[in-house]
């Protein structure tokens, strides 16, 4: 016990920490208790792997990017769900850490839960009793078998900014370094001191998003997305349990099922690699399987999961905090970081010429507790002038905060052969994070003094980049496509003796005539006596739907603005049937005498189809420079706009690697005329900014067509 007491002596002696920022009241009461009671328990070690003798190299994973769908007359958000008699322990769009055992499936058939994977960082603490390991690749440090040392390397200066002292006899001199670094993901290599959270806001169409589930309230949320996201509790409250329903949208296809506990984490995704997930996810948390009951309903909320409205790291919606994301654009964005301590310990070549067997390696952080790693030092020998690499079990570090963490080691050791025991002690300490604001607020306070490598912003250049993406979308508002991919619809027939169940039609104005009636009343009437009408503004289009038997009847007539119906302007008749022989419905084609209604759209057993389609336009502007820019305009050219917009009300703050979305437009296009026509839509943007401790001013300027 007495080496455990020198080294905590050890750190209320240092009363600071070595970048000269105090010691956290609660963490110096945490030692003071500890030397005065006990209070402490030694936890249970899992290992990650035994000492190494050389560094690890972890390669990082190159991003795929994602296939597209051609656009259809009422696309679905639903995405395809590939259904197995086995449950899948790991979803191949996200990173997998460690499945929750799932619940007891129930009895009635109605409530049948799916398989799904709730992951858990396993070295978060956890109420769950077993965790069953992980089968698949993972972005986390896992158990990685290796061979224990055979020789060890002769001794070497070292950088490392961890203090050490030794209670050591001339027989028996220990020398302790210790050094934090990322083993994987997007920091892989980097070291502790310098972590920064650079990129905390979701830009691009994710493939997966991970939640914590905290058990809040809907009042409690806290979020950007202002009115896109709703949220409401119901008759049962949220509990440190709650069993998780995530589906594409309303009535959409299911993208996660089952049990979460307070703390724990759980990812919703799509299933297929790289497959994005839809524009909108709604989440319903019950306090029982049986969801068939509205009385289990605790909490219901539904958010944008496309980030077009740009969703940020801790956001909390209601009970949910978002903690990670995934694109191929962005890779695998997380506040949560697995860093690894690795201890080179050594025997000094003064050490009296005999060797030193290891006995214990005892762990005291100001973030994971006092940890008892002995068993991977327990029958290391090292002679006078060799060191090992201990390599401790990784621990997550939150980087939306910014904050002072401390590493201090103990190690002992016996010498050989007169058995005088000695003992060792190290302290690192750094500073990591960066403090993510609340909101509404969305810019990242400079970071504190520390001994981290920074850009000196009065020296960097004012670089900023300005970009515009156009997507076709569904009706239900999902991406289905680039606007430059829109294939040209001219001459898609109706056809394959699979009779017409939906046509669509638009009141494009008569042939020949100079002034068009503003609206006019289309009719139909079918062989199998269904009779539909309604009044069209001129560019306005008519659905019907059903069984039209055959033949379908079809008039226009004048209508004036009140709704009077006047003189009949044009009949004529369709086939439905939709012939293989002599199919006669053809997309963009002019109906009747006068061409004052065109064929936009056809709906059959075979699919949906049609030349009309909506796009999105969004513009955006990235901060690519070293330094802060205050972005002052914004301006924006759009086919669909009368004028040019100024779409800044007033200056905007960016931070370093941030991009922002500035404004986004829809609007339905007749792709069929575009092609007729030989129509080329055009827009750009164009952005000024400056830097705010140079100064310097830079543009940006980008133009989008198809």
């Amino acid at each position: 016990m007495m080496r455990l007491e020198a080294i905590f002596s050890l750190l209320l002696l240092l009363g600071s920490h070595s970048h000269g920022l105090p010691i956290a009241e609660e963490e110096r009461e945490l030692w003071e208790r500890y030397l005065t009671d006990r209070a402490f328990s030694m936890p249970t070690v899992v290992p990650s792997r035994p000492p190494a003798m050389q560094p690890i190299l972890s390669p990082t994973a190159t991003p795929t990017f994602r296939t597209e769908r051609k656009p259809t007359m009422r696309p679905t958000m639903r995405p395809i769900v590939a259904l197995s008699s086995e449950p899948t322990m790991s979803p191949a769009s996200s990173r997998t850490l460690a499945p929750i055992t799932s619940r007891p499936a129930p009895t009635s058939e109605t409530s049948q839960p799916v398989p799904i994977e709730i992951i858990v960082p396993t070295i978060l603490p956890s109420t769950l009793g077993t965790l069953s390991p992980t089968q698949s690749a993972s972005d986390f440090p896992s158990d990685l078998s290796s061979d224990a040392p055979s020789v060890a390397r002769p001794m070497q200066p070292t950088n490392s900014p961890s203090m050490t002292s030794s209670l050591s006899s001339d027989e028996c001199d220990l020398q302790i370094n210790v050094t934090c670094s990322v083993p994987t993901g997007p920091y892989a290599g980097q070291q502790c001191d310098a972590l920064e959270l650079t990129t905390f806001t979701c830009t691009a169409p994710p493939t997966n998003m991970t939640f914590k589930y905290t058990a809040q309230a809907c009042n409690e949320s806290s979020t950007n997305l202002d009115g896109y996201f709703s949220c409401v509790d119901s008759t049962a409250v949220t509990t440190e349990e709650a069993y998780v329903v995530a589906s594409s949208g309303k009535e959409g296809a299911i993208l996660l099922r089952g049990w979460v506990q307070n703390g724990q984490y759980l990812s919703i995704n799509v299933g297929d690699d790289g497959e994005r997930l839809p524009n909108v996810v709604l989440v319903k948390l019950f306090g029982s399987n049986e969801t068939s009951n509205p009385a289990n309903l605790a909490q219901e909320l539904q958010f944008p999961a496309s980030c077009n409205i740009n969703l940020r790291l801790k956001e909390q919606l209601g009970a949910l905090q978002l903690t990670s994301f995934s694109s191929p654009e962005q890779g695998d964005v997380s506040y949560l970081v697995p860093t690894t301590t690795t201890v080179n310990v050594g025997v000094t070549a003064e050490s009296g010429g005999t060797d030193a067997s290891l006995t214990s390696l005892d762990l005291l952080s100001n973030y994971a507790g006092l940890k008892d790693y002995s068993d991977l030092v327990a029958g290391i020998t090292l002679s006078p002038g060799e060191s090992v690499d201990v390599e401790l079990p990784s621990e997550m570090l939150d980087l939306s905060e910014r904050r002072t963490y401390t590493d201090s080691i103990q190690i002992a050791a016996v010498s050989n052969p007169s058995g005088i025991a000695c003992e060792g002690t190290a302290v690192n300490s750094f500073v990591a994070g960066t403090q993510v604001p609340s909101f509404p607020d969305d810019t990242i306070p400079s970071a504190s003094p520390s001994s981290l490598n920074s850009v000196d912003d009065s020296d960097s250049e004012c670089t900023i980049s300005a970009s515009i993406v156009c997507e076709c979308i569904s009706d239900e508002g999902t991406s289905i496509g680039p606007c430059d991919q829109i294939p040209d619809p001219r001459g898609k027939a109706c056809a394959d003796d699979a009779p017409a169940t939906g046509l669509v039609f638009l009141y494009r104005g008569f042939d020949n005539v100079s002034v068009n009636p503003q609206q006019v009343r289309i009719q139909v009437t079918s062989n199998s006596n269904l009779t539909d009408s309604e009044i069209v503004t001129l560019g306005g289009t008519f659905r019907v739907e059903g069984s039209f038997g055959g033949l379908l009847q079809v008039s226009v007539s004048n209508a004036d603005d009140n709704g009077n119906v006047g003189t009949e302007l044009d009949s004529f008749t369709l086939d439905t049937t939709c012939s293989s022989s002599n199919p006669t419905l053809s997309l963009t084609s002019s109906l009747g005498l006068l061409g004052a209604l065109e064929l936009v759209a056809f709906e059959n057993e075979l699919g949906d189809f049609s030349s009309l389609t909506t796009v999105r336009l969004l513009y955006s502007i990235e901060n690519i420079g070293d330094g802060e820019l205050i972005a002052e305009s914004a301006i924006v050219e759009s086919e669909f706009l009368p004028d040019s917009l100024q779409v800044l009300e007033e200056q905007v703050r960016i931070t370093r690697g941030e991009e922002l979305l500035v404004f986004s437009e829809t609007s339905q296009i007749n792709v069929g005329t575009k092609f007729s026509d030989n129509v080329e839509f055009v827009f750009a943007l164009n952005v000024k900014a400056n830097a705010t401790t140079s100064g310097l001013d830079c543009t940006a300027q980008t133009e989008y067509a198809f």
